[in-house]
């Protein structure tokens, strides 16, 4: 069923599952004290929830660097990544924002960033996105996404 929000801000792998960031928690509340509907998915523990964990066992491990580099991060993405990020565009479809945020706590973010935001664009262009967090400033540089 398909449901109506304001804003739509998502967690995105990869980060760490042990302590997850309460800056989201905030941004909701203030969102959502001016008067705007405002959900938060968390979508980095849906993929803990959905890869194999004997076969990616040392994804989560701070020297796994399948999110760091390109071309581990473009391997990751055909045999996996791919198909679980398809469930996160249907996911924002049925959620139905007039705005979704990515948000961006480390440089191991940025490269399914940029796949996120070029879906989205192509498959929700109504949707306005959004991009924050300590390496959102980072991202630009690095990525030119295009805007519109």
């Amino acid at each position: 069923m398909k449901t109506n929000f304001d804003i739509v801000i998502a967690s995105i792998p990869k980060l760490s599952l042990t302590a997850p960031s309460n800056g989201l928690a905030y941004i909701k509340s203030v969102v959502n004290k001016k008067g705007f509907n405002c959900k938060l998915v968390d979508w980095n523990l849906d993929l803990y929830q959905k890869i194999d964990q004997n076969r990616y066992k040392n994804l989560w491990d701070l020297n796994d660097l399948s999110f760091k580099y390109k071309n581990l991060f473009d391997e990751f993405w055909e045999d996996k990544l791919e198909s679980i990020s398809n469930g996160w565009l249907e996911e924002a479809r049925l959620l139905n924002p007039r705005w979704l945020g990515l948000s961006l706590f480390s440089i191991h973010n940025l490269y399914l960033a940029k796949k996120l935001l070029k879906i989205f664009r192509k498959e929700i262009p109504q949707v306005r996105l959004l991009v924050g967090g300590p390496v959102a400033a980072k991202a630009g540089r690095i990525f030119k996404v295009p805007s519109g």
